[in-house]
């Protein structure tokens, strides 16, 4: 989003008085008394990176039911601290009030989903990450609150590849990037089956998009980790399922690289490589505002994998050179969506009628915003999202927080925690104009 439209409702500093650990929540609107957004933790974290990705949340949620605004928090620490879990665990209970009753949230870069879901319960006292937003839409139905719970620890937990522990959590936003890349690859008149890709990360999402655009018959040429990246030395193909079954624990984001050794011959790179290699499609799902020699970029269609992965001017640059970049709002919409499939309880538990859902909701805005090609892609969706955005506002979604008065804000400000906070949207005023 560009930069002079950030003007967020709400930022919440919190300071972790034992390491020096700075976290922020960026509330970019609330809709419906509610905003939703993931928590990352890492050393890049700034409260600017935030509001940008609050920002694409608020857009990314204006395409899915059922309304709600855009929010992110962010922990400045290394996740491989031995004292990050500490931390995480102060920062969730200094931002317990906002779980309680007005902040939805997930996983994000540096966190997984399981611990996200056993902090909200043991310092949040809620039963689930998204209770805001279940709550928000059963105000007066406990028993419904508690339905919609059960809906979600089902429907998060399905399995879809034991071997290579993907379940539902944690891989449908790789499912929905490689909807994404299908259907824009239609839009140009083209088939995914052959197409050579190479994905930036393999953890939730590089490997869930590697997992499901192989086997919709693309070749997968490389795919990088924190280690660095495995390329074919032919582009003849990476044997995904198999690399998939040797990533490491915790959070299975890293190829083994002894095993790798062991089973396979395939060479070894720097990690941000895979951005410059002679593909069809490139995929970046790893991390936010990449370093990037735009000259060097081959590939003519790029899906966002990961949040806000290039600036503005960036992408505006590889518009200018004809790369199509499927925007993040759209291609990893994935968990966003579950979970409001998942609130409102339309679609049956069960795997394939989840994931075809989203699937065909991705493939109709992706075609929608690509047949516009009349400036980048994601100005068209932007542009779409705010417009939908102010629809809700004016149907009577209120901006206001749940459960928080602007004086209960107020008395949660202490030596470690300052809130900053307006009563308006920015979809109510300047872009409403």
């Amino acid at each position: 989003m560009r930069s002079d439209a950030l003007n967020p409702m709400m930022v919440a500093h919190y300071t972790d008085r034992p390491t020096g650990a700075e976290a922020w929540l960026v509330v970019d609107t609330f809709l419906h008394g509610v905003a939703g957004g993931g928590v990352r933790m890492s050393p890049e974290v700034t409260e600017r990176v935030m509001t940008h990705l609050a920002a694409t949340m608020s857009m990314k949620l204006a395409v899915v039911e059922p309304p709600c605004g855009g929010a992110k928090c962010g922990i400045r620490y290394d996740p491989k601290a031995p004292d990050s879990k500490e931390v995480f665990a102060r920062v969730v209970r200094a931002f317990a009030p906002f779980l309680q009753n007005c902040w939805v949230t997930g996983s994000d870069l540096g966190t997984s989903w399981q611990e996200v879901v056993a902090a909200s319960r043991q310092y949040a006292g809620i039963p689930h990450p998204q209770y805001a937003l279940l709550k928000a839409y059963s105000p007066a139905d406990p028993a419904e609150i508690q339905r919609g719970i059960e809906r979600m620890t089902r429907g998060t937990s399905l399995t879809l590849d034991e071997a290579a522990h993907m379940q539902m959590s944690d891989s449908v936003t790789g499912w929905t990037v490689a909807a994404a890349t299908g259907e824009a690859l239609r839009v140009k008149g083209e088939d995914v089956r052959g197409k050579r890709v190479a994905i930036q990360g393999f953890g939730a999402v590089g490997g869930s998009a590697a997992k499901f655009l192989s086997e919709a018959g693309a070749t997968i040429v490389a795919v990088s980790d924190e280690l660095g990246a495995v390329v074919t030395k032919d582009m003849s193909g990476l044997d995904i399922d198999g690399l998939l079954k040797i990533r490491k624990a915790p959070g299975y984001k890293v190829i083994d690289r002894e095993q790798l050794a062991r089973q396979y011959t395939y060479e070894l790179a720097e990690r941000d490589d895979v951005l410059y290699l002679d593909v069809d499609v490139l995929v970046p799902a790893a991390g936010s505002h990449l370093s990037l020699d735009l000259q060097r970029v081959k590939a003519k269609l790029i899906v966002e994998g990961a949040n806000d992965p290039f600036t503005d001017e960036q992408e505006e640059l590889l518009y200018r050179r004809g790369v199509t970049i499927v925007p993040d709002a759209i291609a990893n919409c994935g968990s966003a969506g579950l979970y409001g499939l998942l609130v409102v309880g339309a679609v049956p538990l069960e795997s394939r009628a989840l994931l075809e859902f989203l699937r065909d909701e991705v493939q109709k805005i992706t075609r929608r915003v690509l047949e516009e090609d009349s400036e980048p892609p994601r100005k068209v969706f932007e542009r779409i999202a705010r417009a939908e955005i102010r629809n809700r506002i004016a149907e009577g979604h209120s901006v206001m927080p749940n459960g928080l008065s602007v004086g209960d804000l107020r008395s949660m400000e202490a030596q470690d925690m300052r809130i900053r906070y307006r009563e308006t949207s920015p979809y109510s005023l300047a872009e409403a104009v």
